[in-house]
């Protein structure tokens, strides 16, 4: 696969929103928590950002609809071109939420485990809406048991919601099935986003999941019922369906050996791996560079040198993107949501 589709693959495996990070970050900046206060005493907050989103999509699909045909062309706007503007948006949305080099290093980790998981073709949306709900789910959940006991489970809502959840997973394995037919046509590619699995990666990860979940539940062990039911109910879930999933990988890699597993490949594609690890070492590089230039001068060179290096572009466009790349930077960063920059030890850029 070429570096220009390779790389946005890259970039957007790096999991969570910049975008979303930016606008949290903005709401604590104006004393704003997202939380259940967002639908109590903030609900005229909430009600303008639903009405904002409302207006936005209507004027949006008005706009298409007379400037579709020239929208349309971005599609042909070559990946390399794309990268630096995403990951400006991905390393100050994740700077935005604390402001340290820790987060920049969180950052990088999970993108290593978002592009592991594609590879081994498991998804990234669970593991991102976990992250984001978790926490909410949990204390609702304890305060639901503390207020009706037992009795929590029995309301209406609640049985709805078990309801959904079957009917998702129902329908999560009927579409899986759907795909394994699609494969064995010929219609799923390789390397494609829900493509063909990779049990020498999924297999792996699996059982570091299996694990994970094991010492969730030994680790809640000694905590008291109400505060134990949630993760180890979890745990549990998530237990089983891990060593499902194992028992499944192992009979596909058997099912890849004799030759009857069509929506599986043996190894990922060598080539493709070792460009994306190449390329992590260059975001690993922003992280090691910000320690001795600072973080602006540092994003701003990642720019130049992606665009010069990866992109092979020429002065003018360089330049051009740069500078439009640093005056974003300013205003958004440092005026509209001011940001603390992590300097140089050596000079002061923006400080």
């Amino acid at each position: 696969m070429k570096g220009g589709a390779l790389l946005p693959t890259i970039a957007f495996a790096i999991p969570g929103s910049a975008s979303m990070a930016i606008l949290l970050g903005a709401f604590q900046i104006q004393g704003l928590e997202p939380g259940p206060q967002m639908l109590t005493t903030k609900l005229d907050v909430s009600f303008s950002l639903v009405w904002t989103l409302a207006i936005a999509n209507v004027l949006g699909a008005g706009l298409l609809l007379v400037w579709g045909k020239q929208v349309a062309k971005v599609t042909f706007v070559q990946g390399h071109i794309i990268v630096p503007a995403i990951l400006l948006f991905v390393f100050m949305g994740a700077w935005v939420g604390g402001g340290t080099i820790g987060n920049w290093i969180t950052l990088l980790i999970f993108g290593i485990i978002g592009y592991v998981m594609k590879q081994g073709g498991w998804p990234r949306p669970p593991i991102v809406l976990g992250y984001v709900l978790g926490k909410i789910m949990e204390e609702a959940m304890v305060l639901s048991m503390q207020t009706h006991k037992w009795g929590s489970f029995t309301r209406p809502i609640v049985l709805i919601i078990v309801v959904l959840i079957v009917l998702t997973v129902y329908f999560a394995i009927k579409k899986q099935r759907l795909k394994n037919q699609e494969a064995a046509a010929g219609a799923i590619r390789s390397g494609e986003e829900g493509g063909k699995e990779v049990p020498a990666l999924s297999l792996p990860i699996v059982i570091i999941v299996t694990f994970l979940f094991g010492y969730a539940f030994w680790e809640a062990m000694p905590w008291t019922f109400t505060v134990k039911l949630f993760p180890q109910t979890v745990a549990v879930i998530g237990f089983m369906l891990a060593v499902a999933t194992i028992f499944r990988d192992v009979r596909l890699s058997a099912q890849l050996r004799a030759g009857t597993a069509p929506n599986a490949v043996q190894y990922p594609d060598k080539d493709y791996m070792l460009r994306g690890v190449y390329f992590f070492g260059w975001l690993f590089g922003i992280l090691f560079t910000t320690l001795l230039l600072g973080q602006y001068l540092t994003l701003l060179l990642f720019v130049v040198l992606y665009l010069k290096f990866w992109g092979g572009y020429g002065v003018k466009i360089i330049a051009i993107y740069t500078t439009s790349a640093a005056v974003f930077l300013y205003v958004l960063f440092n005026e509209i949501v001011p940001v603390v920059w992590h300097e140089s030890p050596f000079f002061s850029v923006l400080s």
